[in-house]
């Protein structure tokens, strides 16, 4: 059995209480959560906040009460996770893996949560991550910036990238699924020693974290959903 979970804490910064903000009329955090619902009986959310768990029970969610020391700025999503694994299991009984969720990431949809699900029941793994394509985030472009002076991240390529169809494709975590078994959340991580990956597509990628992605999201909303 899997676990669904979703982590909302009330003290977000960038986007001060995006997880309950208005996205083309609901609650950002209603998307993510009624796509999730779709595929599994229950879907948990973990938050301190007492607003927050009044719209995520509206919406249907099964609300997992935070402890404030793991709803500080410095505080790990790991180590929250962790911490509401005994409650879980004295609750839903044994479970094999936590799917967690991104409350910020509107564009992910019920096949999302399907398709990761049979990628980790199908395969002899650790944990699934959801990636996207990502061409800006080629070795070739990526680089410090030290002191004014450019130092590539990987030495092994020129800052000339060449022609991108002829690049080989690189991808990028795009925060809106992390799936791991339990054995490999108890010791501290998402990333098990067998990794693997889900694609999305760069239209289902958006991960809100600030007020224009807040923006960008309402106006593609309004238009056409990805």
């Amino acid at each position: 059995m899997i676990i669904p979970l979703i982590l909302c804490r009330g003290g977000s910064k960038s986007v001060p209480r995006k997880n309950i903000r208005d996205l083309n009329g609901k609650p950002l955090l209603s998307y993510v959560l009624s796509e999730a619902l779709k595929v599994f009986p229950k879907v948990f959310l973990s938050t301190e906040d007492s607003e927050i768990a009044e719209v995520a029970t509206r919406f249907g969610a099964t609300v997992l009460t935070r402890d404030q020391k793991y709803a500080l700025d410095e505080s790990k999503s790991i180590d929250t996770v962790k911490s509401h694994l005994k409650e879980l299991q004295v609750s839903e009984g044994e479970f094999e893996a936590i799917l967690l969720i991104n409350a910020c990431t509107p564009f992910t949809k019920e096949e999302d949560f399907r398709n990761i699900v049979d990628m980790y029941n199908g395969n002899n793994c650790d944990s699934v991550v959801s990636l996207v394509e990502s061409f800006d985030s080629h070795p070739s472009k990526v680089c410090y910036l030290v002191e004014d002076k450019v130092l590539l991240v990987n030495t092994g390529y020129s800052f000339e990238t060449g022609e991108r169809q002829l690049q080989t494709k690189v991808f990028k975590r795009n925060s809106c699924l992390y799936l791991a078994s339990v054995k490999t959340i108890k010791k501290g991580s998402f990333f098990g020693k067998v990794n693997l990956g889900y694609v999305m597509s760069k239209e289902r990628s958006y991960d809100i974290n600030s007020e224009y992605d807040l923006w960008l999201c309402n106006l593609i909303m309004k238009n056409e959903t990805p």
